[in-house]
């Protein structure tokens, strides 16, 4: 690997991307929701995208603003994560072997690996623990180390900068029209992946769309960062 290659990075989004957790979402939220005759489908997401890619004070918010209703965050995010956690234990969920296989090369390939998501670090840490990947990350960024959160592109400036890679030199791979949007406005080029949704409009800003990991690879992330 040559000078330039060395200071390279992919940069993962979470939920959506790693795994898909929307469906444990849905459930957990939608179970102490029901406390306040709410439920996940009954709120408006005022960009159209069910508030994928949102952070959870950005959900709690619209809550607030639709309904009245204020519910504190640290116990929301206690209840919801403890019941979201404990299905995904019960049904033995797995890390993509795809997911691992790219990982492996990337590490192999010296490409530098980070996380940027809109989730609470706990809960960050917590999935990744479930996964079995907490090691292929060297810079992993959450909801409480950053101000604004996704579309603006700080969640990837900050991964980029504690990985100590230029931002023209990182690649975003992502799965919600918020996040593309993040990436793009960093100054990074973005990859939008289909593998858990089929919204291929709402990543029609990405520089190219997969469907999988099997589709990548360290090459693939070369070029693309060499793409003017």
């Amino acid at each position: 690997m040559n000078k330039a290659e060395e200071s390279v990075a992919v940069l993962f989004d979470m939920d959506g991307v790693l795994l898909e957790s929307h469906g444990y979402t849905t459930k957990s939220f939608d179970a102490v929701l029901s406390e306040y005759d709410l439920s996940f489908e009954s709120l408006h997401d005022p960009k159209g995208q069910g508030f994928k890619g949102s952070s959870l004070k950005q959900f709690l918010e619209a809550i607030e603003e639709q309904h009245g209703i204020v519910i504190e965050m640290d116990n929301f995010t206690e209840r919801a994560d403890t019941m979201a956690f404990r299905m995904m234990l019960e049904d033995g969920i797995v890390a993509d072997p795809e997911l691992i296989e790219f990982l492996e090369e990337l590490t192999r390939s010296g490409v530098k690996i980070g996380l940027g998501s809109s989730s609470t670090n706990e809960r960050i840490h917590k999935i990744l623990e479930i996964l079995g990947i907490t090691t292929y990350f060297t810079a992993i960024v959450g909801a409480y180390d950053v101000t604004d959160h996704k579309p603006s592109p700080h969640v990837y400036l900050e991964t980029a900068k504690r990985l100590s890679v230029p931002p023209a030199q990182c690649v975003v791979i992502e799965d919600a029209a918020a996040g593309v949007e993040a990436g793009k406005s960093a100054g990074m080029k973005v990859i939008g992946y289909l593998k858990y949704q089929d919204q291929r409009d709402s990543l029609a800003e990405a520089d190219i769309l997969v469907n999988n990991f099997s589709e990548l690879n360290t090459e693939t992330i070369q070029k693309l960062i060499l793409t003017k």
